[in-house]
C-alpha cells in the first residue's frame, strides 16, 4: 500500500455521507464500546471540553487491534479542534512491525 494515510482537508459532510463514504470500503465496524445516541452505531461521536469526565485519546492507542480481524481503516471527520492539544496522529505499524 503506497498511501497509510489520506488527508481530504474542508470536507462537509452529514453523517449519512461519512457512513456512506465508509461502506465504499466494506463493511462497517461497530466499535463495541462506542458510545452513540443516534440510528448510526458505526458512526462513533466524540466530543470533550472542560466538563468531560473522560479523555478518549491521551495516550497512542489503536483502536480494536486486539480483534480476532480488526477493520481495515478509520475514518475521521473533524468537526471542531482546541487552540492548542487534541493532536492526532498516526504511525505506520508496517515499520513498528518489521522493527519488531
Amino acid at each position: 500500500m503506497k498511501h497509510l494515510v489520506l488527508f481530504f482537508r474542508d470536507q462537509r459532510m452529514t453523517p449519512e455521507q461519512h457512513t456512506a463514504f465508509g461502506e465504499r470500503f466494506g463493511e462497517l465496524h461497530i466499535h463495541p464500546a462506542a458510545p452513540y445516541g443516534h440510528d448510526k452505531p458505526a458512526l462513533m461521536k466524540i466530543h470533550a471540553d472542560k466538563n468531560s469526565k473522560r479523555n478518549n485519546g491521551d495516550a497512542w492507542h489503536s483502536d480494536v487491534s486486539a480483534d480476532e480481524e480488526p477493520p481495515m481503516v478509520s475514518i475521521l471527520h473533524l468537526h471542531q479542534s482546541p487552540s492548542s492539544g487534541g493532536d492526532t496522529l498516526f504511525a505506520n505499524m508496517y515499520d513498528a512491525y518489521d522493527a519488531y
